[in-house]
């Protein structure tokens, strides 16, 4: 237990640790981020505009666009420009993942025999959890829809 002031009861040692340092944009791309996934917000559902978000975080709009490139490259949201434009959230999250595996093929760093190496390490483990997680309804529906059974 840590150690207590007699006079005041209270703790000695540091509960808290330093407030992070960050820039405004990255601070707002994590608090739009956690938006986005702690509402299950749809695909296509429209963010506000980038002056509504400047007027809301009381900052610039360099400060928004900054934080909405972090998030479009992350494929949380697509922009779209024009009178029918607008932020959109998007579902594109495997885009970073995507991207880091085409340029450590690209570079050689690995090669198409490294990536069947993963996949037969982890195709096995996905097959599993699929057939233990599975519904009776989960395990009808691909045949059904791929010809092998016709529903009963």
């Amino acid at each position: 237990m840590p150690p207590q002031s007699k006079k005041n009861n209270l703790i000695s040692e540091a509960l808290f640790r330093p407030l992070e340092k960050k820039r405004y944009s990255d601070q707002i791309a994590d608090l739009i981020q956690d938006k986005i996934l702690r509402d299950n917000l749809e695909i296509g559902t429209g963010l506000p505009s980038e002056k509504g978000l400047a007027l809301e975080f009381q900052v610039s709009r360099t400060v928004i666009r900054e934080a909405l490139r972090i998030l479009e490259v992350s494929g949380l949201v697509t922009i779209k420009k024009g009178p029918t434009g607008g932020i959109f959230v998007a579902d594109v999250y495997h885009k970073p993942i995507t991207n880091s595996i085409h340029n450590l093929i690209t570079s050689g760093r690995v090669t198409i025999n490294h990536l069947f190496d993963v996949r037969l390490l982890i195709e096995p483990h996905i097959a599993m959890e699929a057939a233990l997680h599975a519904k009776y309804e989960d395990m009808q529906a691909p045949r059904v829809s791929r010809g092998f059974l016709s529903p009963s």
